[in-house]
């Protein structure tokens, strides 16, 4: 395959996984290179996630919408974070992985 399309950066993605005292577990991806943010609050104790509206994964012609989401620390008993990198695929290898899942399957009997 050849790759005609400058590299594309890699994107900064800040995991949180908050463990509630009921037992639930939520994970939340934020970037901060898409517009996404997290403010830690005093009062009340709490976390605000915002997310910037992007790209669908699903649908390159729609829109995911922005949301903002606050987390009360009263409910939660751990909260872990890790930060990761992903490099995007170039136009390139998009368009390949479009075709390998888009292809009919043939069966061999």
């Amino acid at each position: 395959m050849r790759i005609d399309t400058p590299d594309i950066p890699p994107i900064l993605y800040e995991d949180f996984d908050f463990h509630f005292v009921n037992g639930v577990t939520m994970s939340f991806s934020l970037s901060k290179d898409l517009g996404d943010s997290f403010d830690f609050e005093t009062t009340p104790m709490a976390v605000q996630l915002h997310f910037a509206e992007k790209p669908s994964n699903t649908n390159p012609d729609a829109k995911v919408p922005s949301e903002d989401i606050t987390v009360l620390m009263q409910h939660v008993n751990l909260v872990a974070h890790r930060r990761r990198t992903v490099q995007p695929l170039s136009t390139e290898q998009r368009d390949l992985f479009k075709q390998v899942f888009t292809k009919p399957s043939h069966s061999i009997n």
